[in-house]
């Protein structure tokens, strides 16, 4: 195929993708209206849960810069009893010297997944929202699970925001092989990919 052939069906690849996902925002918008947010009063502040002995697992939602209204990125937030500190776990595509930065910073890097690239409830100085909660016991095979098994992830070397996977795709991949029962928002794009990396 010549070159100018070639990028004229990467154009078109490109647009095909652009109409794609923007009627999944029309769809998802039109639909949902706007992201609902549960009820936070039954979570307190993650700060006030520092001196806790009770095991803690939760999942974070926030909208997703620029497409806050049609998107949303998840995470998960451990703590086992008596520890005293949290543990943040997503996945996320970086790149460059920011991914670089980030690395750094961070408890651990696998592929895209990484433990603690920012603090616990926050998400690039957006408030997140608690989306699902467990406590004491019941948390500790999720935690189990979450710490074990993320750097395993099997698409944890793939990021592809629509139609995954991506941060959603991993969240979701959490759950269904924990049976914890929380529903990802409406705006979860990429929850419904069935992951089959290599």
């Amino acid at each position: 195929m010549a070159k100018g052939q070639s990028q004229r069906k990467y154009k078109g690849i490109r647009s095909i993708g652009a109409l794609v996902l923007g009627a999944a925002g029309f769809t998802i918008t039109t639909l949902a209206g706007c992201i609902q947010v549960p009820e936070q009063t039954p979570y307190p502040p993650l700060h006030t849960m520092l001196d806790s002995n009770e095991s803690m697992v939760r999942l974070y939602c926030a909208p997703v810069p620029g497409y806050k209204e049609i998107a949303t990125h998840p995470w998960f937030v451990v703590k086992r009893s008596g520890e005293d500190h949290f543990d943040r776990w997503e996945i996320a595509a970086f790149s460059g010297q920011f991914r670089y930065e980030l690395a750094i910073r961070a408890d651990g890097v696998y592929g895209n997944i990484y433990k603690n690239i920012a603090g616990p409830d926050e998400f690039f100085g957006a408030a997140g929202w608690v989306q699902a909660e467990l406590r004491g016991p019941d948390a500790d095979p999720i935690i189990d699970f979450i710490e074990s098994q993320s750097p395993h992830y099997p698409c944890r070397f793939t990021y592809t925001l629509f139609p995954g996977p991506n941060s959603n795709s991993y969240a979701q991949w959490v759950l269904d092989h924990t049976g914890w029962d929380a529903q990802l928002p409406p705006t979860a794009i990429g929850m419904d990919y069935v992951p089959d990396c290599p």
